[in-house]
C-alpha cells in the first residue's frame, strides 16, 4: 500500500480544529479570522496563510486523494483596521488555494490508473501543482500590487471565479 501525507506548511501542527477554516464557497473570511500576530518588519498590511492539506493512498488498486483547502488563522494576520478591499484580496488568495486543491483533484481524475504509477512520479506530480499554486500566489500580488491595482484586482476576481466555476465538479464533497 502506497501512502503518502503532504502538509503544505512549514511545520506539521497539532492544533485543533478550530485553528483552521476548511474554504467553502458559501463562506468568507472576515477580519477577525486573522488572529495571528503582525510581522512589524513586512511591508504588508495582511497576510493569509492558506495550504493545502495532501492525503493521497492505492488501496486495492483503488486511488483516493484528499486535498483539503484551509486557512490558518493563528497565521494570517492583519494590521490595523483593514479595509474591505484588501479583505476581499485577502479572500481571493484562499480562493486560489482552493483552485489549485481542485486543479489537483481533477489532474488525477483524469488518470485511468494513478495506482500503476510509481509513488515518485505521483509525488513529482503533486509537486508540480503545488509550484504552480505558489507562482500563481505570487503573480497575483504582483498583478494587483496587494489589492491596491483595482483594475488588476477586478481582473483577478473574475479570473478565479471563471475558474473556480469551470472546475465546480472537483470542489471537496
Amino acid at each position: 500500500m502506497k501512502v503518502l501525507a503532504i502538509i503544505l506548511s512549514c511545520f506539521w501542527l497539532f492544533a485543533s480544529s478550530e485553528r483552521y477554516l476548511h474554504w467553502h464557497e458559501r463562506d468568507t473570511l472576515s477580519w477577525a479570522d486573522f488572529s495571528g500576530a503582525a510581522d512589524p518588519a513586512s511591508p504588508m498590511a495582511a497576510y493569509t496563510y492558506s495550504n493545502m492539506h495532501i492525503v493521497w493512498a492505492c488501496e486495492d488498486g483503488q486511488f483516493s486523494l484528499l486535498a483539503e483547502t484551509r486557512f490558518d488563522k493563528e497565521r494570517s494576520w492583519q494590521k490595523g483596521n483593514g479595509s474591505t478591499a484588501l479583505l476581499a484580496h485577502e479572500q481571493l488568495h484562499f480562493d486560489i488555494t482552493e483552485l489549485y486543491a481542485r486543479k489537483l483533484r481533477q489532474h488525477f481524475a483524469a488518470m485511468p490508473d494513478p495506482c500503476a504509477m510509481a509513488e515518485a512520479d505521483i509525488r513529482a506530480d503533486i509537486q508540480s501543482l503545488v509550484d504552480g499554486w505558489h507562482d500563481e500566489q505570487l503573480r497575483y500580488d504582483s498583478e494587483t500590487d496587494h489589492s491596491l491595482d483595482r483594475d488588476g484586482q477586478a481582473v483577478w476576481d473574475k479570473r478565479i471565479r471563471l475558474s473556480l466555476n469551470a472546475l465546480a465538479r472537483y470542489a471537496q464533497p
